[in-house]
């Protein structure tokens, strides 16, 4: 079974993302709402998938994906951004492997498109 992390600080974003994704796949899903929960829930348990919000309270996406590259914590795990600041995330993220974007507002196609192609070719 699909493992995925999704760090999203809005709840009812979470929940949309996941209720999305679990029509296509079978998946079980982890929350966090801040970045810092994310590291720790990285910390314990192996994801196919990190879904992310870029602004996050105190640490943002693109710092949490740092992290967790340097440290080898989930350095193959794909990470996918969704974000609405698009410029300042393409260019936070330059230079970190298999860490892609969606620009919100996105589209549910292609939220499932992605999600998908980074599962399939990460297992």
């Amino acid at each position: 079974m699909v493992q995925i992390l999704i760090i999203e600080d809005e709840e009812l974003v979470a929940e949309i993302i996941k209720d999305f994704i679990k029509g296509e796949i079978e998946v079980t899903f982890h929350n966090a709402r801040t970045a810092e929960e994310g590291l720790d829930l990285t910390k314990k348990n192996q994801y196919n998938l990190i879904i992310a919000d870029y602004v996050l309270p105190k640490m943002s996406g693109a710092d949490f994906a740092k992290i967790v590259r340097e440290e080898g914590i989930a350095e193959n795990t794909p990470i996918v951004f969704v974000t609405g600041s698009l410029e300042n995330c393409r260019n936070a993220i330059q230079g970190l492997n298999n860490v892609s974007f969606i620009e919100k507002p996105w589209k549910v196609r292609e939220l499932i498109q992605e999600v998908c192609s980074k599962v399939e070719r990460k297992n």
